[in-house]
């Protein structure tokens, strides 16, 4: 049986114990130079990133300033272009103001015109007309005043029963005459 001892334990502690300081020791001097190493790099990227902005800006003024140019030439004819386009314009729609002042309101006028003419005159031939007609009832109802006719207009019972508007022709208000019943179209 193996027997250890208590120095041989304390011996094996101690050794155990020197070996991880040692490894302590070289680990800490590594994340030292891993340090000393980041801080250079942080140092290095910090300075790189103060320069790139000053960089980057006359890199794009020197590359972006003839695109720039170019675009603003572009937009300059283009822009002249349209209002010599407006200008034309302005000038097609003058034209096409007299134009149609002449091709589509003088016709119209016109138009309007000879359909006024027209409906006033058969308008007035149709006024004409009534008039005439009215002359010759009322020469109709001077006839029959004259004679002694007069007309009563009324309802009346006819034979079969029936009750239809008629008219009483007669030379006395209230005399014999005829009936003569009214005929619906």
């Amino acid at each position: 049986m193996d027997r250890h001892s208590n120095s041989d334990d304390l011996k094996y502690v101690h050794d155990v114990l020197g070996t991880l300081l040692e490894a302590a020791i070289r680990d800490q001097r590594l994340t030292g130079s891993a340090i000393q190493s980041m801080n250079r790099v942080s140092s290095n990227l910090a300075e790189q990133g103060r320069q790139l902005p000053e960089s980057v800006v006359a890199a794009v003024t020197r590359d972006l300033k003839p695109a720039i140019d170019a675009a603003a030439e572009t937009l300059t004819k283009r822009v002249k272009d349209a209002n010599v386009h407006a200008s034309e314009a302005a000038e097609a729609f003058r034209h096409a103001t007299k134009s149609a002042t002449f091709f589509v309101f003088i016709p119209a006028l016109l138009t309007t015109a000879a359909t006024m003419v027209l409906w006033y005159g058969v308008t007035e031939h149709a006024v004409s007309r009534l008039g005439s007609e009215k002359a010759s009832l009322q020469a109709t109802v001077d006839e029959l005043s004259s004679r002694g006719g007069r007309l009563d207009v009324r309802t009346c019972q006819l034979e079969n029963g029936k009750v239809e508007t008629c008219i009483r022709v007669g030379s006395q208000e209230y005399g014999s005459g005829y009936h003569i019943p009214v005929w619906k179209k």
